[in-house]
């Protein structure tokens, strides 16, 4: 159920990519488009949260590994969201991914962390719109997926104790790289899938991913 809502709601940005623009209509769409079903759902279902803010408050649970997280009071969203929202535009209008500051995955690694970490709006499902709010924005740079993918539970307490170190370093810097680990990953596998015979760094060299990824792993 899970995927098959994901593989809508990703059809129906693609559909209207030309015309999707991050905003609170948007997000809470997301949200209903993703979550409108009762086994979507991972906490109690709560039909009238779908695609609305959480009107209670919630925590991240991280036990036994790490401690639990606390997330913006519900009753705060109305007010923050928006000028959340802004400062999200603001920075995802200005990629430039010639400097570190600027560049996309920085800009991905701000939301990302932001928007799941700290505002957490929704009662369920906010890591999944997080998603595919960050695919819709990659897709809109012409930019190949960032998300490793997690099938284990050891690959889950990595990409949560990524998001757990970037909270106590106060840096984004450990997502960024853990995002373009993600995209070297997956081009080394679109060479393997389609039988290149050139080198992979012929190839990012001849798409559009090269400013991208890291000067580092483009060797």
């Amino acid at each position: 159920m899970g995927i098959s809502a994901h593989q809508s709601v990703l059809k129906n940005l693609l559909d209207s990519l030309n015309n999707f623009s991050l905003s609170e209509d948007s997000i809470k769409k997301v949200h209903r488009c993703l979550m409108g079903n009762p086994f979507a759902w991972e906490a109690e279902f709560e039909p009238e949260l779908v695609g609305n803010y959480r009107n209670i408050p919630i925590g991240g649970f991280r036990q036994p590994f790490f401690e639990d997280k606390e997330y913006v009071a519900h009753y705060r969203l109305i007010d923050v969201m928006g000028t959340w929202v802004e400062m999200f535009n603001n920075r995802f209008s200005d990629i430039d991914n010639t400097t570190e500051e600027k560049h996309i995955l920085t800009r991905i690694a701000y939301f990302h962390n932001k928007f799941l970490n700290e505002l957490h709006p929704f009662a369920d499902g906010n890591g999944r719109v997080c998603r595919i709010i960050i695919g819709a924005i990659l897709m809109q740079n012409d930019c190949p997926p960032i998300f490793p993918e997690i099938t284990t539970q050891e690959e889950q307490i990595e990409y949560i104790t990524t998001i757990v170190n970037c909270e106590s370093e106060k840096s984004d810097i450990l997502l960024v790289t853990y995002f373009a680990e993600g995209m070297t990953d997956y081009l080394m596998k679109r060479v393997k899938e389609k039988s290149y015979t050139l080198s992979f760094t012929s190839f990012i060299n001849h798409s559009k991913v090269l400013p991208f990824l890291p000067s580092s792993l483009v060797k």
